[in-house]
């Protein structure tokens, strides 16, 4: 079984052909990210879930390297040191955010570099008693922070202590809309989670906001930026709001 530190040695004899492999951009990751880089003599795809199936999003070219955002569990995968069902959540730039196999990503660590993408927030204050009172009350507290970026249904969980796990805002949407508890007006109550979809501007996943009420929103924005208040009609394809499932 290889070790990371004996891959890199191999790598640098050119000895490693990747089955996963194609494309050639070039994705640059932010200066003070986390970031993990591939070898040169191979490429990797990117997939819109941690599963070898799933779609591709995009390529990490031979030699590149790539913002990580946070790891999940997902299929067992063979790299060149052993398997492992490690997969990080990548930036790819553009808005487009998906999922590599950590196998073939060289990070300087055997393990993973990043939090799990499920690791539980701190608590909220209890004051205010309502589950929505402190849901406002940890996305307050979260105002200015950029860990979340390009995360936006992760902060949603988290408002509401990861009472509920969905792979992205479009799911959760359409778990809400299929029970008949969306509304679409533009009145949602603080403590209410408020849903947008517009594929050119989210790639498909949709985003989802925490309502802070008075027409306002407190939200992740992209990798890199911190979560702020905006005006609920700032993302575009508004689809409306519902409490928490």
């Amino acid at each position: 079984m290889f070790t990371k530190t004996r891959f890199k040695r191999v790598l640098a004899a050119g000895a490693i052909t990747v089955a996963l492999a194609a494309g050639s951009a070039v994705f640059a990751a932010p200066a003070d990210a986390a970031t993990g880089r591939l070898g040169k003599s191979y490429s990797l795809n990117v997939r819109s879930s941690p599963q070898v199936s799933a779609s591709v999003v995009g390529t990490i070219p031979k030699g590149g390297s790539v913002n990580l955002l946070c790891y999940v569990r997902g299929a067992n995968v063979q790299g060149p040191w052993g398997a492992s069902n490690i997969w990080d959540r990548v930036d790819l730039g553009g808005g487009r955010i998906g999922y590599a196999a950590d196998a073939f990503v060289i990070t300087g660590s055997a393990n993973p570099i990043v939090p799990p993408c499920d690791q539980p927030a701190p608590a909220p204050s209890p004051s205010g008693g309502s589950r929505e009172a402190r849901a406002v009350a940890y996305a307050h507290s979260m105002i200015g922070n950029k860990s979340l970026g390009g995360l936006c249904e992760v902060f949603a969980a988290r408002a509401f202590g990861n009472s509920f796990t969905f792979p992205n805002a479009i799911s959760n949407y359409r778990w809400q809309a299929t029970r008949g508890r969306i509304h679409t007006d533009k009145n949602a109550p603080a403590g209410a989670l408020v849903y947008y979809s517009s594929p050119r501007w989210d790639a498909g996943n949709g985003h989802v906001a925490v309502s802070i009420g008075n027409g306002q929103v407190i939200t992740t924005l992209e990798p890199g930026q911190p979560i702020s208040v905006k005006n609920i009609t700032w993302p575009p394809g508004y689809l409306g709001w519902a409490y928490a499932p």
